[in-house]
């Protein structure tokens, strides 16, 4: 049994034997100051320690505590390396792992655009501005464009005598 053990650490890289290593109880100093040797012996002394997942979460708090007492920002990616991003990827999920809540801007819906039962066309339009003066009123067609100059300056003056002239067809 010793021998599949092993086996079993000797093919872990780094990250797997420190993720095993922590999850068995190894002291917070211990990992952190430990390379691939010294995390092996003591996982190959521990391996019967059954493995607890929030112990990931309880070193991953101290660490980051310590990098912010030293003075890295929270930003920094020496602080955003998480161990526990590589647990969701091996479908471990940690009960003890506070998730980060993203608020969820809702965008306001347009009005819905209401049509001119007469003339079939959307309110509030250039076009519409146009036709109902047109259709409503007995002003020349140099009025209408200065009025509709007036109200819409971004206007062009051969659109609106062309909704001048389809209007007054009607």
């Amino acid at each position: 049994m010793a021998k599949k053990t092993g086996n079993r650490i000797g093919s872990m890289t780094y990250t797997q034997l420190k993720l095993t290593c922590i999850a068995r109880g190894m002291p917070f100093e211990e990992v952190v100051n430990g390379d691939h040797s010294r995390l092996s012996v003591w996982l190959h002394n521990n391996y019967q320690n059954k493995p607890l997942y929030e112990n990931i979460v309880d070193f991953e708090e101290k660490l980051d505590n310590v990098l912010e007492f030293r003075g890295y920002a929270p930003d920094d990616p020496v602080r955003k390396n998480r161990l526990t991003s590589t647990l969701d990827s091996l479908g471990i999920r940690v009960s003890k792992r506070k998730k980060k809540v993203k608020g969820v801007i809702k965008k306001e819906k347009a009005p819905a655009r209401v049509k001119d039962p007469k003339l079939k066309i959307v309110q509030g339009t250039k076009k519409h501005f146009v036709m109902s003066l047109a259709a409503n009123t007995k002003l020349t067609v140099d009025q209408i464009i200065e009025k509709t100059l007036k109200e819409y300056p971004d206007a062009n003056e051969a659109s609106i005598k062309v909704w001048v002239g389809r209007s007054r067809k009607r």
